[in-house]
């Protein structure tokens, strides 16, 4: 039988430039440096890249905060994020319906980061 509806429990593989970057990012990250930057064109697969690197780190026990630049983004990249097999995501903005701060993956904008920086408690924080 066939189905239209993908079963993928994970992330498709990564293409050889987006393993080269993670490749990087840990070599970065095993040489000391505190605040790794991957920056990549339009078209790299950013998104995806980023679902590998969040699915390493929620491997491990980590949080993960993921940042868009613009508000408009939030709904598309947790959208990419499910489809790669990503479903522990909370939503930064305002009173959005998937505010959950208890989920390790969280999606927000530079706009609500900034707004939220005068706050004594980060909103990550459930405790």
């Amino acid at each position: 039988m066939t189905t239209i509806f993908s079963t993928r429990a994970g992330p498709r593989p990564p293409r050889p430039h987006q393993a080269r970057a993670i490749d990087l990012l840990r070599a970065s990250l095993r040489a000391g440096h505190k605040r790794p930057m991957i920056q990549a064109p339009t078209g790299f697969g950013k998104t995806l890249t980023a679902a590998h690197i969040i699915l390493g780190a929620l491997a491990k026990g980590n949080r993960v905060i993921f940042t868009v630049p613009a508000l408009s983004l939030i709904e598309q990249t947790v959208a990419a994020f499910e489809a790669e097999g990503i479903d522990c995501i909370g939503v930064v903005q305002g009173d959005h319906i998937r505010t959950d701060p208890t989920q390790p993956v969280q999606v927000c904008s530079v706009q609500t980061l900034v707004r939220q920086g005068g706050q004594h408690r980060p909103f990550w924080r459930t405790t």
